[in-house]
């Protein structure tokens, strides 16, 4: 679809706006995981391209199974980082999984990192 617009004593100026279905950019969620102590367990990462301030959220997954679920809402700082903090298995509980997952817009489409799980080595 092209727009025309006609100014008063000027010259005709055409725009196009972006074609329907343009291909999304896409991010990167990377998530490291980091066990300072065997009692502490935390997921470190980063979003790429520039994702400075914006919200992100910690999702948890029960079993291997079970669907995701939003665990915890968190901004980003000003450097597209982030740190959080896991609980550590509850009573009763084999496995325990964990990702991020970044929502889309501006151009950019939904990402979501790797999961990282806490349980025992098989």
């Amino acid at each position: 679809m092209v727009w025309a617009v006609l100014l008063a004593a000027g010259p005709v100026v055409v725009v196009t706006p972006p074609a329907q279905g343009a291909a999304a950019g896409t991010r990167e969620v990377v998530v490291k995981p980091r066990e300072p102590r065997p009692d502490v367990f935390y997921l470190v990462g980063r979003v790429r391209p520039d994702y400075a301030l914006k919200p992100a959220v910690l999702q948890r997954r029960n079993c291997g199974d079970c669907s995701w679920f939003a665990f915890e809402r968190f901004h980003t700082d000003e450097r597209s980082r982030f740190k959080r903090l896991v609980p550590d298995l509850e009573p009763g509980r084999t496995k325990v999984c964990y990702r991020v997952k970044v929502p889309g817009g501006r151009g950019f489409e939904a990402a979501v990192s790797e999961s990282n799980c806490i349980g025992p080595v098989a």
